[in-house]
């Protein structure tokens, strides 16, 4: 079974705000799926032998409940210019190699993104957990961390390269990077719920999100959407660009609902972004590593 220091490193993910990366995180945000928190808690009981058909672990909460926010309340109308302004700040993103990070109370993702190469890389971590994934032209490389139990369950070293198959990847896995190395935060479907922005000046936008309305990787749990009330249709956020108007940070603000779910992403280094490197080894991951992420 897993220590009770595990666990408590789990519970912070698991509790805590992933994009997710980047995506199936609890909250909002989190760094590492929640898949993979799920797999670390209930593995001994899923998993009986890493060579046994593995069953897949319970449903993962999404990225972006319960982020909370200001009081609630309906959002005031913005300019429709402002929020078109707004989203062409990430049209860089699908364009140009940067780095990101993003930070969260309890959690940390740092990477590097080239969507003209199609690769992309990210290094996760919270508390003792880590997740290391290469993307590169389709070719998908994972190495993660989640404690000596949860390693032993799925048959994992905790330091050793693993090639993935695309073909068993689902449509609609929770791996941190997909296949197409899009950007892992997945900045456009949080945009997607924008209630309201508001241009401040030449490199700033304000405004409030929806997170009824967020869309892809980060589609909310309506569960916890629900138990945010209605400080989850009008979540403070900010965002900051460059002089050519690309996104460099984008923060939202929860101290009105619970601090400890606040985040922070930031973008940088345009066109310059870290190299990414495929590993120099690597071996073909074992089918529990696949029910974790399917």
């Amino acid at each position: 079974m897993p220590t009770t220091e595990n666990k408590q490193n789990l519970k912070q993910i698991h509790d805590g705000p992933y994009i997710s990366l980047m995506r199936a995180s609890p909250r909002f945000l989190g760094a590492l799926p929640a898949t993979v928190v799920a797999a670390a808690l209930i593995l001994p009981a899923t998993l009986p032998t890493a060579a046994g058909a593995a069953t897949p672990p319970a449903a993962a909460v999404s990225t972006a409940a319960a982020i909370g926010g200001n009081s609630g309340g309906a959002a005031p109308r913005s300019d429709p210019n402002d929020e078109a302004d707004l989203r062409d700040t990430i049209s860089a993103l699908t364009t140009t190699s940067h780095n990101v990070a993003m930070t969260t109370p309890s959690s940390t993702i740092k990477g590097s993104v080239d969507p003209a190469a199609k690769a992309a890389a990210i290094v996760a971590t919270s508390g003792d957990l880590e997740v290391d994934e290469v993307v590169d032209d389709g070719q998908v490389w994972l190495k993660m961390d989640l404690g000596k139990d949860a390693n032993s369950q799925l048959g994992i070293s905790g330091n050793d390269w693993m090639a993935l198959d695309p073909q068993k990847l689902s449509a609609n896995n929770n791996l941190p990077i997909h296949a197409d190395a899009s950007d892992p935060i997945d900045m456009a479907g949080i945009l997607a719920g924008v209630a309201d922005a508001k241009r401040v000046d030449d490199t700033t936008f304000t405004g409030h999100l929806d997170l009824t309305k967020v869309s892809g990787h980060n589609t909310p749990d309506p569960d916890e959407v629900a138990q945010a009330g209605a400080a989850a249709t009008a979540t403070p956020f900010t965002v900051t660009t460059d002089d050519q108007g690309r996104i460099l940070r984008f923060t939202v603000d929860t101290s009105g609902f619970d601090p400890g779910l606040g985040v922070a992403v930031d973008y940088s280094d345009y066109g310059a972004a870290d190299p990414i490197s495929d590993p120099a080894s690597s071996s073909p991951a074992p089918d529990s590593v696949y029910s974790v992420f399917n």
